[in-house]
């Protein structure tokens, strides 16, 4: 006979039951987030830091480098599918360390904004509407400005400017007159030798405060904003040794922001999770080698926020397991030189993709696209994207009907070897 009774599986309900029960109601992750194969693309001299945007308004995601060698920055425009066209370079000021994207004239195309480290100045440079851009303007800062970031500081619509000034131990703010026209920097001390800055609501009172990676004292500064773009004094939480990058968001799924610190000398990640009112728990320390950049995003798709970390010559992506605590990582070579990082979904796709870009005699960029795409998870049965009782029952129905969903291994046959396929399979879950 093709087909074995069904009276063999019937036979084993409570044991079946049993061991199943133990998995509860586990969800079905349906990606893993693999990375293909880098793709390379030339770049300005010396490229050090990258930003993400749609800079021609055609919906897709293209690519600006600070070009700390050749004292300007390179647009890349994406194609609509990942790849990008030639870079069109445009002048900053002296050795670029850093650029943002962001509409600060409201004309509702996003400019750009370089800090620049030799000249001690930002530039900016207005969009004109295509992702071309129209000559440098530029506003003084402090001693060699490593870092930016844009946020409405102060609560009136548009965006403002915050800078952490490595030589300078302060942070500028340069807030914005409404039209792209910034009022003169304030300062903020911030302990010693700020190389990264993020801004994000800490408290969550509503106003966006102050982040800072501190290379030089090994820690982060908090500055809480008053509400009015103005900010009170720093608090300090330990870092690790080293402190160069930082990256604010909510790791643990409590809503609250948390901080995530690449440290260059402790050769970690450091973790630390925010309690809502700007202040943060200790430190939890993840080995990854030479750390010089940091990232939040959700590779795998699955709701929660990933860390991917440029470490030595390698990028590295350690996964979440949705409460905080990251997995051991995944390495993937970058290649010698690799210093800076950003994502963004490049080619449509709904997962997130990653640049790397490679400083040297002459720049590139590496884009790696996220291979993540929902898999077939063959003991979701009812395809909930959880796995419980209800797959269970639907297995049951099926192998009691010699259904084909129950021939498990494929061999036109229903026996045992179905059964243990299928319990092996429920019990590790979905890739």
């Amino acid at each position: 006979m093709r087909y074995s009774s069904a009276k063999f599986f019937m036979q084993l309900p409570a044991a079946f039951f049993v061991m199943l029960g133990i998995f509860g109601n586990t969800q079905a992750q349906l990606c893993q987030g693999s990375l293909a194969k880098p793709v390379g693309y030339l770049a300005g001299l010396g490229p050090i830091a990258i930003a993400t945007g749609d800079l021609d308004g055609d919906n897709d995601i293209d690519v600006v480098t600070a070009n700390q060698h050749s004292d300007d920055v390179s647009v890349m425009l994406n194609n609509g599918d990942g790849t990008f066209s030639s870079q069109v370079s445009y002048s900053a000021g002296e050795q670029p360390s850093d650029v943002a994207i962001g509409d600060v004239n409201g004309d509702g195309t996003p400019d750009l904004i370089i800090t620049n480290w030799d000249s001690d100045d930002v530039s900016i440079l207005l969009n004109a509407g295509d992702g071309t851009f129209d000559s440098q303007q530029r506003h003084s800062v402090s001693n060699s400005p490593s870092s930016v970031d844009l946020g409405d500081l102060d609560n009136d619509g548009d965006l403002d400017i915050a800078v952490a000034n490595t030589n300078g131990h302060q942070v500028s703010v340069l807030l914005n007159n409404g039209n792209g026209i910034f009022a003169t920097q304030v300062l903020y001390f911030v302990s010693v030798s700020p190389r990264c800055i993020d801004l994000g609501d800490l408290n969550g009172d509503g106003a966006m405060d102050i982040a800072v990676a501190n290379f030089g004292s090994d820690d982060t500064a908090v500055l809480l904003n008053n509400g009015d773009g103005t900010f009170s004094d720093f608090q300090r939480f330990d870092g690790g040794d080293g402190a160069i990058a930082i990256a604010l968001g909510d790791v643990d799924g409590d809503s609250h922001l948390d901080m995530v610190v690449a440290n260059r000398f402790s050769n970690d990640i450091s973790v630390l999770l925010g309690f809502g009112d700007g202040t943060f728990s200790s430190k939890v320390q993840y080995e990854v080698g030479n750390a010089k950049d940091v990232e939040l995003l959700d590779i795998d798709s699955d709701g929660d926020l990933d860390i991917a970390a440029i470490a030595g010559g390698d990028l590295v992506v350690m996964l979440n397991s949705s409460d905080g605590v990251f997995q051991k990582s995944q390495r993937h070579c970058a290649w010698f030189g690799s210093n800076g990082l950003a994502s963004a979904d490049l080619n449509g796709s709904g997962a997130i993709d990653l640049v790397v870009n490679h400083s040297g005699t002459e720049g590139y960029l590496s884009v790696y696209i996220n291979n993540c795409t929902p898999q077939e998870c063959l003991v979701d049965l009812n395809q909930d994207g959880f796995l419980n009782f209800l797959d269970i029952s639907k297995y049951l129905s099926s192998y009691s009907n010699r259904d084909f969903l129950a021939d498990f291994n494929d061999d036109c046959d229903f026996n045992f070897l179905d059964v243990s396929e299928f319990l092996a399979a429920f019990g590790k879950g979905c890739p």
